[in-house]
């Protein structure tokens, strides 16, 4: 259902242009519950679960004060709990403190009286404010950076309660994930609906649908939840720039909370989530940095009005072009379904590293093992595309060969091939043989003799197998030689003596050329016509 159909455009804009209601909700009863609650912005669908086909709805407070009430909004919950056939029962999952909701009271807000509303049970989560999550990040921020002493780190990260923040939204997407197992839909709030209501609806989607926690899955979920239902980016990142104490009051890390929480689960579920920490941590940069103009605005209608579709590109083109940066190694798209077993003890929870101090090389290990996984990974599939290209070269020369003797014996004198003349088909003849009765013997020979000062240099070696390379090995890509690739450990700097350019943190990715085995930036290095290799620019030449 399209805003303009019914009018809601005129009193909520920080909504999507499309939203889906029950279907029995009549057009009176949605825009009189769209009247009811703070900003216009009434309960509608972000997530139906199939297998219970369960809801999960979002919304902001509202105007209850202290007796208000409204038919309408009545009305429109209890269809959003009919709706489910499986369950009779609707969750009202109210993100905020108790002294939060009752301050909100005063000021003619609120919540909703449960003895209005048929079939509806309430659960409260203590998620603090903005202001909360402001301060709490400065303090991690000074542990993080400023503490010198072991005592004072834990002492200062303790005050800070980022870690306790942290685990409040991931106990309440876990709750509203367990909550959908079951079979009972939920509606979630919070003050305005576009801070802690985006982190718990985001959270509980994530841990109950594993498209979600793919590369494509996790830029959709952030595109509907977070931009579509307008979560103010301008404001909390201070993209226009906090010029006043009231701008500056509005500033708060609600995304970055948002991608730790993810980060935190990624820890504990490692092969269920086909993007690494890269990925998180390169969104984070230019979410803040404005390069690109995704995250620009408070919501659609403001992106629209900028025009930002045409006058900006993209973040998420730029990361899809370089969507082997941020692949795990480790994922298995089969090996979690839902996540509900996860661990929410306070212990499980820890300070995230490579986001705080990716650029302080005396806590990061100088070598990541998603990084050295990959690696090894690439190593593999290039040494098994070089065995295969000599297996079929071998099976080339042998046809050759078994020409080559038939064409001999019929034409060369039986004391001519006695006596040694044919030199070369007794060559041919013995690499052959020991073909068949060892099949990978040569490739072993090969990878075991000296490597060459250059990685074009031809094998000449007895021990390879092969004589004369210029006769037998004419084909270029048959005379490369699968080098050792520089190992990460100490790959400060790109190999291009006309680059040089620093690999600022252990985040970003060095990258090795297939045929030399140097480090390279990502700016050095070409992909070849087929696509399989990348090469250096001394390499290509």
């Amino acid at each position: 259902m399209r805003f303009e159909d019914i009018g809601i455009s005129k009193v909520c804009d920080t909504y999507p242009d499309k939203l889906w209601f029950p279907t029995a909700a009549t057009t009176s009863v949605v825009l009189g519950s769209c009247k009811f609650r703070s900003r216009g912005r009434l309960p509608v669908l972000t997530y139906f679960h199939r297998q219970t086909e369960a809801a999960l709805c979002r919304c902001a407070q509202p105007l209850t004060g202290f007796s208000a009430r409204c038919v309408e909004d009545e009305k429109l919950m209890e269809l959003v709990g009919k709706a489910n056939p499986n369950s009779d029962n609707l969750f009202l999952v109210d993100t905020r403190p108790r002294v939060n909701v009752m301050v909100n009271k005063v000021q003619g807000k609120g919540f909703e009286d449960e003895r209005n509303y048929s079939n509806m049970r309430f659960h409260f989560f203590d998620i603090e404010n903005i202001h909360v999550m402001r301060a709490s990040q400065n303090r991690l921020l000074d542990a993080a950076t400023k503490c010198r002493d072991v005592t004072e780190y834990w002492k200062t990260l303790e005050s800070s309660g980022w870690l306790k923040h942290v685990r409040s939204v991931v106990e309440c997407g876990l709750f509203l994930a367990e909550s959908f197992s079951r079979g009972t839909s939920c509606v979630v709030h919070c003050s305005d609906g576009w801070d802690r209501t985006s982190q718990v609806v985001a959270m509980c989607q994530l841990l109950l649908d594993p498209y979600y926690r793919t590369i494509h899955g996790f830029q959709v979920l952030i595109e509907k939840d977070w931009l579509g239902f307008g979560h103010k980016f301008d404001d909390r990142c201070g993209h226009v720039g906090a010029l006043n104490d009231k701008a500056g009051k509005e500033v708060s890390p609600i995304f970055t909370q948002r991608l730790d929480c993810v980060w935190q689960i990624m820890q504990q579920k490692p092969r269920a989530f086909q993007f690494n920490e890269q990925y998180l941590i390169e969104m984070h940069e230019y979410v803040y940095s404005c390069q690109f103009g995704t995250f620009i605005g408070n919501c659609d209608k403001d992106r629209r009005g900028l025009n930002l579709s045409k006058r900006t590109k993209s973040l998420w083109t730029w990361m899809d072009a370089r969507h082997d940066d941020y692949m795990n190694p480790f994922y298995s798209p089969t090996a979690h379904v839902a996540l509900l077993d996860l661990d929410t003890r306070a212990a499980r929870f820890t300070v995230w590293t490579g986001m705080y101090n990716r650029f302080d090389a005396g806590l990061q290990p100088r070598e990541r093992l998603e990084d050295l996984t990959m690696a090894a990974m690439e190593h593999v599939g290039v040494l098994e595309s070089h065995v295969a290209q000599l297996r079929t070269r071998l099976a080339e020369l042998k046809s050759q060969q078994q020409q080559q003797i038939m064409t001999t014996s019929s034409t060369t004198p039986t004391n001519m091939v006695d006596s040694g003349m044919s030199s070369a088909t007794d060559e041919l003849k013995n690499l052959m043989i020991s073909t068949t009765s060892h099949p990978l013997d040569p490739l072993l020979n090969i990878a075991t003799s000296p490597v060459p000062s250059h990685p074009l240099e031809r094998a000449t070696s007895q021990e390879s197998g092969v004589m004369d390379s210029s006769l037998y090995y004419p084909d270029e890509a048959l005379t490369k030689y699968s080098l050792k690739w520089q190992p990460l450990r100490g790959a400060d700097r790109c190999s291009n003596p006309a680059c040089r350019g620093e690999f600022s943190s252990t985040i970003e990715r060095r990258i090795h050329c297939h045929l030399c085995g140097m480090i390279f930036c990502r700016r050095c290095l070409k992909v070849t016509a087929d696509g399989r290799e990348r090469v250096c620019d001394k390499c290509k030449e």
